[in-house]
């Protein structure tokens, strides 16, 4: 009862959300993959836009390691999740 109360406080985009997917983290990582993908389409054609993507990807890494901790988002997919794309 107490738990609930808590997440009744909290308002928006930072209560800690009954669905492990929609965290913040995990949605930044989601963006990670995204620009991988993306980067290894153009990776041919365009070099300068698969580095640039690239380095987007690499600040997204560190941000969403402490989003997990500044939202106390953690969880094991999200562990996986950020496992995968760094060996993307």
């Amino acid at each position: 009862a107490t738990r609930s109360r808590s997440n009744q406080n909290k308002k928006g985009m930072f209560a800690r959300h009954a669905q492990v997917l929609v965290y913040i983290p995990n949605l930044i990582g989601y963006a990670r993959v995204a620009l991988t993908i993306v980067a290894l389409a153009v990776a041919h054609s365009t070099p300068n836009v698969t580095l640039a993507l690239y380095l987007c990807s690499f600040v997204l890494d560190e941000l969403d390691g402490r989003a997990a901790r500044a939202f106390n988002q953690s969880s094991t997919f999200g562990a996986v999740l950020d496992m995968v794309t760094d060996r993307l």
